[in-house]
């Protein structure tokens, strides 16, 4: 089998095991993916096979809803790609990279289903509502395509504009979290 091969019969078994898998992207500009915070402990100067471990047992933790945040593909992919970096024999990092080039076309098939869930609803535009369709605890906003950036902690100690904050503790909009974070800060 090719390579191509071996990628599509992974993404069958995935789509057997999971079915159809449509998360939030966890991309943009301001997303810090290795961020040494104290729910990794990841620091950048370790190894492989540790971040590995801390990715797996954090992903878990996301989608089981108990962590800071709700799971990402970017979480996933991530995962992915530290477990085929933690491996030195051939046969199994060839079947990681398989994995993760499979996780990569199900990410960008869901980005497409979502695309074209979008389009259905008339011209992508900003004002045009994710199929998320997260809203603000706050004032009830729609989350859109113009809040395509999460918020991160770095984006409040540098002054840049806030990104939508997706939490245990609620759903806020880069406006209400903007205003609060203000109002906490007094």
């Amino acid at each position: 089998m090719t390579a191509l091969e071996d990628i599509s019969d992974e993404r069958v078994r995935q789509d057997t095991k999971w079915g159809q898998q449509d998360h939030l992207d966890g991309t943009g500009r301001h997303t810090q993916p290795l961020l040494a915070d104290t729910a990794t402990g990841i620091a950048d100067d370790d190894e492989a096979h540790y971040i590995r471990d801390v990715l797996q047992g954090r992903t878990v933790w996301r989608f089981d809803g108990m962590a800071d945040r709700v799971g990402t593909w970017g979480d996933i992919l991530l995962e992915e790609v530290f477990e085929a970096m933690a491996e030195d024999d051939p046969i199994k990092l060839r079947a990681e990279l398989i994995q993760t080039a499979a996780v990569a076309v199900a990410w960008i098939e869901s980005i497409d289903r979502k695309l074209a869930e979008a389009m259905n609803r008339r011209l992508l535009t900003t004002e045009t509502p994710m199929p998320e369709l997260q809203k603000c605890d706050d004032c009830g906003r729609d989350r859109t395509a113009a809040d395509v950036d999460d918020y991160t902690p770095m984006q409040a100690i540098t002054g840049a504009t806030l990104g939508w904050y997706s939490g245990s503790d609620g759903e806020f909009c880069s406006e209400c979290i903007t205003r609060l974070m203000g109002w906490a800060n007094r």
